[in-house]
């Protein structure tokens, strides 16, 4: 079938086009009929066509400078058997919760807890995270690394999640942590 062009005003339609806006019509004069759709809301709706579009949105503003998106990447073996707050090592509940076939933010906040905590001798001296919240100096049991580590966790957690914006937004430490 051959499209024949129409001029329609200072445009020009298609049989297709026209037949279109044409169909569209009447479907609008059927749901008139109906009761579905009254006539100041067609009204209302085709003066909007005839004003013509929209005014354009206004220019885009870039937001301020934000860091790039981090990229974690687990440590292999061999490093993570030298971490001080290794994955397993957790309050009962929190390993257990740490066993669910489903991965979530729990599971990421243990394996970026279990990176942070691998000394390095060229940061800090080989200091890490537990040894600054433990004090290094005293003498420091498994529980204290256990506890530590499952508080974190829960931190990951909805709840936990929702206890810390709420203590960073009522502390006015800076701009509201975004989930």
């Amino acid at each position: 079938m051959e499209t024949v062009l129409q001029t329609v005003g200072d445009g020009s339609l298609s049989d297709e086009q026209l037949g279109a806006i044409t169909r569209k019509v009447h479907e609008i004069y059927r749901r008139l009929r109906d009761g579905a759709i009254t006539v100041g809301f067609v009204l209302t709706g085709l003066q909007k066509v005839i004003d013509g579009p929209l005014p354009p949105p206004p220019p885009f503003v870039p937001k301020p400078y934000s860091p790039p998106t981090y990229e974690f990447e687990r440590p292999n073996r061999k490093e993570r058997r030298r971490s001080l707050a290794p994955y397993k090592t957790r309050l009962p509940h929190s390993l257990q919760r740490l066993d669910f076939p489903q991965r979530c933010r729990e599971h990421l906040m243990a394996e970026m807890w279990e990176a942070e905590n691998i000394p390095h001798r060229g940061i800090d001296y080989g200091a890490v995270p537990v040894n600054a919240i433990l004090d290094q100096h005293k003498d420091v049991s498994e529980r204290d690394v256990e506890v530590i580590a499952s508080t974190l966790q829960w931190l990951a957690t909805n709840c936990g999640n929702a206890f810390l914006l709420k203590y960073v937004e009522s502390a006015g430490l800076g701009p509201q942590i975004r989930r």
